[in-house]
């Protein structure tokens, strides 16, 4: 009985996402076309991410693999498109490094500079948003100040967690030395920006 419970409510789920993904291809006539639909490249990459889709338990990345798909159906060459390196790589972060992504470009650290540099011009506050930054910087002042993330005063627990992101290319990860100041430094990717 429990089993039999249990399994028809795992597959009413799954359903239910099945209709969501299908749904969103429906609901965007002008991305899906027929002549689209029909191609083989388009099809092998809709099982793939089909897939994914299902198997997602966090909606907000259920989100963005639908946005991933639909830039792939919307790239003309679909071959060189990196749609199995996007999944992979969603599949391995948690939504709190997801957050820690965005921050490199939803204007957490513009607001930061702002904080810290209130006459500065609007130009330099983006040129010095794309320099590299220090852990003290990310961990105790964008991400647990400014967003919230407390678990980021610890270092040891920034530096893990973006360690974690560089390894899969989402941001790069250096070591600066200077005079006063050796310390690894972090910014984000062309990957992490895609």
């Amino acid at each position: 009985g429990l089993s039999k419970g249990l399994y028809g409510a795992n597959i009413q789920l799954r359903q239910n996402r099945a209709v969501e993904f299908v749904e969103m291809i429906k609901d965007n006539p002008g991305v899906f076309t027929k002549q689209l639909l029909q191609t083989e490249e388009f099809q092998d990459g809709f099982v793939y991410t089909f897939q994914r889709y299902l198997s997602e338990r966090a909606k907000e990345k259920r989100q963005i693999i639908k946005k991933i798909f639909c830039g792939f159906s919307q790239e003309k060459n679909k071959r060189d498109f990196k749609l199995e390196r996007y999944l992979y790589t969603l599949e391995q972060l948690s939504i709190e490094d997801i957050e820690v992504v965005k921050m490199f470009s939803d204007g957490t650290i513009e607001q930061l500079i702002r904080n810290q540099f209130p006459d500065m011009e609007p130009e330099k506050v983006a040129d010095m948003a794309k320099q590299s930054m220090n852990m003290q910087q990310i961990g105790i002042h964008l991400l647990s100040e400014i967003k919230g993330m407390k678990q980021f005063e610890n270092i040891d627990y920034a530096v893990e967690t973006l360690s974690r992101l560089s390894s899969l290319g989402l941001v790069i990860g250096g070591i600066e030395t200077t005079y006063d100041y050796s310390g690894s430094n972090f910014r984000e990717s062309a990957f992490g920006k895609e």
